[in-house]
């Protein structure tokens, strides 16, 4: 009983703690309160795609976002993968900050076209 315990423990642990298995175009993007979201990519978004990477090799924190459409993940939602974008500076007023943030109001965040999280990649495809 006790090994079957522990076995189920280690499993669970196993779940939460590794990244999800990431294809072409998927990077995973923690946002400020570190909640993670696996953010995916048209491959025709170059310039996003070479952002991510880059970001992924130093650690470095961007605005990270697109249009929002709903789908079926923990947050309700995700970037529509032809219109993520990554920037330096954004209009503050397309700033959600988190995906709690979005997911808090998905109706209001949808309707002003692009939304952005501060986020890094804390994971990338091989």
């Amino acid at each position: 009983m006790v090994a079957a315990l522990v076995v189920a423990a280690v499993i669970i642990a196993v779940i939460i703690l590794l990244p999800p298995r990431l294809g072409e175009g998927e990077y995973l993007v923690e946002d400020l309160v570190g909640d993670t979201m696996v953010v995916t990519v048209d491959p025709a978004r170059e310039e996003a795609l070479a952002a991510l990477e880059e970001m992924a090799s130093t650690g470095e924190s961007m605005w990270v976002g697109g249009e929002v459409e709903p789908f079926d993940n923990a947050f309700g939602f995700r970037f529509e993968p032809d219109t993520v974008a990554v920037a330096e500076v954004t209009a503050e007023g397309l700033q959600a900050g988190s995906y709690q943030s979005i997911q808090d109001d998905l109706a209001y965040w949808q309707g002003l076209g692009m939304v952005y999280i501060w986020g890094k990649v804390v994971a990338a495809p091989p």
